[in-house]
């Protein structure tokens, strides 16, 4: 997999985040280190739903960061589960449906598991 760098105006969110993480994060980020946000594309748009990483996007938009760096995934290879028992009803379509509308899901509504580790594309951010 290769970590891409996409327009952070093409990324949507489908969960909230929490403020302290999010500016934990920015200032984490001076260190230049970010492990990438997985997405995956809404095939029918030029856009991406966040799936992993709502809160380094955050940071990332909070920076002032135009590009974000990105392991782009296809969602029927990614198992959903939840971390809130009254969201366990969620599905892979609410998700999509939810970051099309920007209704977003409270933080750590959803918990999406991928077929490799995200930290093994740890990466320095900085000149990018």
């Amino acid at each position: 997999m290769e970590v891409e760098w996409i327009s952070i105006h093409k990324l949507l969110e489908h969960e909230e985040t929490d403020s302290k993480e999010v500016n934990r994060l920015s200032r984490v980020l001076k260190n230049n280190k970010l492990t990438p946000i997985v997405v995956t594309k809404i095939s029918s748009r030029d856009k991406y739903v966040i799936l992993d990483g709502h809160h380094r996007f955050n940071a990332l938009k909070t920076n002032s960061a135009d590009f974000v760096p990105c392991i782009v995934v296809d969602y029927a290879d990614v198992e959903l589960g939840h971390w809130r028992k009254e969201y366990d009803t969620v599905t892979k379509k609410d998700v999509i449906r939810s970051a099309l509308a920007g209704k977003k899901f409270p933080k750590k509504t959803t918990k999406h598991t991928f077929k490799f580790n995200q930290e093994d594309y740890n990466l320095n951010i900085k000149g990018h």
